[in-house]
């Protein structure tokens, strides 16, 4: 505990003579000092001192060591003092009628006092003051005048720290120390020094990893190593029980530890010990099923497979970490988002005009070129676990069913007896979790997670051809329009760790394929032309304009079979869960707007 050390003058003035001051004594501009067991063989100490006198040109220094009993203690003025013990030759200085100024290098065992350097049994920690007297000659009877320096002494070395464990982390090792309670009342750290194994037996790159402590950097450059590490240590700080050590995946560092005390006394090291990170596990790294048969890894992907997949990565990789409650609707819906203001600006912005022209007077044939374009929101549990005795989509992310945000372009090729349109579109969503610890990949069972980020992101492309039956509503202004829809499917996924692709083990990018089948019941909203008091007759208006010609609410039960005919890997198909059917559904609800 660094004490408040204080230059303590005292000006005493001789009856029969003018007195002199100290105008200054300090020890390398420090007012204080706090000395441990390596000063004793440290640099010198510089100390200054200034003098000033208006009479006697000659006086007596004498450098003395007095034991404090308290902070504020002073040191004598009476020469006889039984408490004065001597540690340096007198020494005569004149003094005139100006400022005399005197420096010179004092080693610092001169400082500390008889019996500190070298420590003797065991180390010594006391208070003392550094004085300086000045005594009249010739008689040398008492000091007239005399300074101090305030100096803490402390020359006991913790012991050598005790490991209690050593276990590998993700990209850490965690060093485990045993609490040393000084006598002295000192605050214990620790110091744990480490450094790179090298690749092979006494080949190192002497690199460590974490941050280091200026002085601690270059210790131990030339102590052997146990693994082929060379150069020097870097440091690490802590306190007990555990230290964290951090090292990069997939490397080994060995590690030595000593005590550190307030005054930073430093014990001897420990033995070399030699440990590794052990990296937390993915879901890939516990996935037990098939191997999914278009897949790839970011140093196997070819060009053949990032082509195919190049539309669902695009889309995945740009997406940040989120928090682990964050939903994934906040980034997945940007550009549908901005479709949909789109969308609803267009019922806004359109003039009144008289009369309604025919769009399809100009087309080859009723409704072509004809578009329908629509934004939902749909529940999405994969069903990723039916082929793997380990739960991973349950254990890493809760089994957790996603919102996936829809956007879903229908381009009409004919309009007769109802509407025949090519369909297409997207589905975006990601869950989002925590890594395993390593005892899951023994244990089999679902661990503790980690603090460490796994993400699964899915993009899933739909293309078929739907049907809807929409003459009621042109003809006779009946809102309901049911519709149905077969297609084929492809959803793409993208595993990742703490933001960055999974490297390794199954291979982290792919695609699965399917088909599926939908049905769904829209809600035309013309009728609100008569009730709304804001924008009435807004869809008479846009319809007259050949803008659009309705505006639908719409809710869609889409069953999908997303696992590649029944190929190994991934079952990438929904599981209902709002009706507990156990069939491969998903729920859909939306808002779509016909443009002319």
């Amino acid at each position: 505990m660094r004490r408040l050390l204080l230059i303590v003058v005292v000006v005493v003035a001789a009856a029969a003579r003018a007195a002199p001051e100290f105008e200054r004594f300090d020890f390398d501009g420090q007012d204080t000092l706090q000395l441990n067991a390596a000063d004793c063989d440290g640099d010198p100490l510089r100390f200054f001192l200034e003098i000033s006198s208006a009479g006697e040109p000659l006086y007596t220094l004498r450098y003395i060591e007095f034991p404090r009993d308290a902070a504020d203690s002073e040191c004598p003025l009476n020469t006889v003092d039984p408490l004065i013990t001597e540690v340096d030759s007198e020494e005569q200085v004149p003094v005139n009628d100006s400022i005399t100024f005197t420096n010179r290098e004092v080693e610092p065992s001169f400082v500390m006092g008889p019996g500190a350097c070298p420590a003797a049994d065991g180390g010594r920690r006391d208070q003392v003051l550094f004085c300086v007297q000045l005594l009249a000659l010739p008689d040398d009877l008492e000091a007239v005048a005399v300074a101090s320096v305030a100096v803490d002494v402390d020359t006991i070395l913790p012991p050598t720290p005790t490991f209690t464990t050593i276990t590998g982390a993700d990209s850490k090792v965690l060093v485990g120390v045993e609490e040393i309670v000084s006598e002295e009342g000192d605050t214990t750290s620790f110091v744990v020094q480490h450094r790179a194994c090298g690749e092979g037996e006494g080949e190192g790159e002497g690199e460590g990893e974490g941050e280091g402590e200026g002085d601690d950097e270059d210790d131990g450059a030339d102590v052997p190593s146990l693994c082929g590490a060379t150069g020097s240590f870097v440091a690490t700080t802590g306190a007990a029980p555990t230290i964290e050590v951090p090292a990069k995946n997939g490397t080994r560092i060995e590690l030595r530890a000593l005590a550190k005390d307030d005054f930073d006394n430093r014990s001897a090291p420990t033995e070399l010990v030699v440990a590794a990170p052990v990296p937390d596990l993915s879901p890939l790294d516990l996935y037990d099923g098939g191997s999914n048969a278009f897949s790839c890894n970011p140093e196997s992907c070819s060009d053949s497979s990032t082509a195919l997949l190049g539309g669902a990565l695009v889309l995945l990789l740009r997406r940040r970490r989120r928090q682990r409650s964050s939903l994934p609707l906040g980034r997945t819906a940007h550009w549908p988002a901005l479709l949909l203001v789109a969308l609803v600006a267009s019922t806004q912005a359109v003039a009144q005009v008289d009369g309604e022209p025919n769009p399809d007077a100009k087309r080859a044939w009723p409704g072509f070129g004809r578009a329908t374009l629509g934004l939902g929101v749909s529940s999405y549990l994969p069903n990723i676990d039916a082929d793997s005795s380990f739960p991973v989509y349950g254990c890493f992310f809760e089994g957790a069913t996603l919102p996936r945000l829809s956007a879903d372009g229908d381009f009409h090729l004919l309009d007769a007896v109802g509407s025949l349109q090519v369909s297409l579109g997207i589905d975006l969503t990601q869950a989002n979790g925590f890594a395993q610890p390593a005892e899951a990949a023994t244990s089999l069972v679902c661990q503790k997670p980690t603090a460490t980020k796994v993400q699964l992101s899915l993009a899933t492309l739909r293309a078929g051809v739907t049907y809807r039956f929409d003459p009621l509503l042109d003809w006779f202004w009946v809102p309901l329009v049911p519709y149905a829809r077969v297609g084929v499917v492809s959803t793409g996924y993208v595993f990742s760790k703490d933001g960055k692709i999974q490297e390794g083990g199954e291979n982290p990018v792919g695609a699965r394929f399917g088909v599926e089948g939908a049905l769904g019941l829209m809600l035309a909203l013309d009728f609100l032309d008569g009730i709304d008091p804001f924008t009435p007759n807004a869809t008479k208006r846009a319809r007259a304009n050949g803008v659009f010609d309705h505006t639908f609410l719409y809710v869609e039960g889409a069953w999908q079979d997303v696992s590649s005919f029944g190929e190994p890997g991934f079952d990438l198909s929904p599981k209902d869960e709002f009706f507990q059917s156990g069939m491969p559904v998903t729920w859909k609800a939306g808002v779509a707007v016909e443009l002319m």
